[in-house]
């Protein structure tokens, strides 16, 4: 009886362990070398993605553009949400992408909010409300809110550019996304 409790009480504290962990930084194995990341992440999460550092590092963008979009953001209380998929091309591109921009632009990154798909789209942690509210259909998305009300949005891939596209968003042009 002895042995009984202190097997339940070793899986009951394994188990509660294991879920904690799984909700801190959820990750779903795949067969692929890389682990699909599923949740809200940090940046330094995806920083070790071979497809983020060469991605980022790839990105140069068009610094007239740049400049553009630091002195329209410095004047609006804008934050962004990224919604992607670390098994996505398009994400693996425009992701690391944004982000150099963002850090070009000296943006607060905690204004950043990342979060990882599955390979469904599905916002993980949301209720069925938020989720349609969110309509994310492709990855990557990225929501641009100003007073946390949704400015307008990405989709998947740029118009124009993804400067040329972000400057569009930023400065309440009459932006469509690639699925408008």
């Amino acid at each position: 009886m002895k042995n009984l409790k202190k097997n339940v009480l070793v899986f009951v504290l394994f188990f509660g362990i294991s879920l904690v962990l799984a909700n801190e930084n959820p990750v779903v194995t795949t067969t692929t070398s890389d682990p699909i990341l599923v949740g809200e992440l940090k940046i330094s999460d995806i920083e070790g993605f071979d497809w983020y550092t060469e991605n980022y590092a790839d990105y140069n963008p068009d610094l007239a553009t740049v400049k553009s979009i630091a002195r329209l953001v410095q004047d609006k209380d804008l934050s962004i949400e990224i919604y992607f998929g670390t098994w996505c091309s398009d994400s693996q591109y425009g992701v690391p992408r944004l982000i150099k921009l963002l850090k070009v632009i000296d943006f607060d990154m905690d204004k950043v909010k990342l979060v990882g798909l599955d390979r469904d789209k599905v916002v993980p942690n949301v209720d069925e409300e938020k989720a349609k509210k969110l309509d994310i259909k492709m990855a990557p998305t990225f929501i641009f809110y100003e007073h946390r009300k949704e400015l307008n949005r990405f989709v998947e891939f740029a118009r124009e550019t993804l400067e040329q596209d972000v400057l569009a968003i930023v400065s309440g042009d009459d932006y469509k996304h690639s699925y408008k």
